[in-house]
């Protein structure tokens, strides 16, 4: 959380990065992933330190996607929420 703030977190899908963003003063962050395939996955984010070395991680979460079409486009993750397998 706030410990971390001002560092890089990284997030991976199937421990493929899918891309980087900066924690805010507040230990927060926010992303916005796209291009999601349908099937099983897996998600994990990492916090980087100054010299790309992971300080933290997140154990992997579990995850289906089922698109019909191409009315989903991202998985938004925000402080607020909670992702539960299921």
């Amino acid at each position: 959380a706030s410990k971390y703030k001002n560092s890089k977190v990284q997030v991976l899908i199937d421990s493929k990065v899918v891309g980087e963003w900066l924690v805010g003063n507040d230990g927060s962050f926010q992303v916005t992933i796209s291009d999601i395939k349908n099937g099983n996955h897996t998600l994990k984010a990492q916090i980087l330190d100054l010299n790309n070395k992971v300080i933290a991680s997140s154990e992997d979460i579990s995850f289906t996607a089922k698109i019909a079409q191409k009315l989903f486009k991202g998985i938004e993750i925000l402080p607020s929420n909670s992702v539960t397998q299921g």
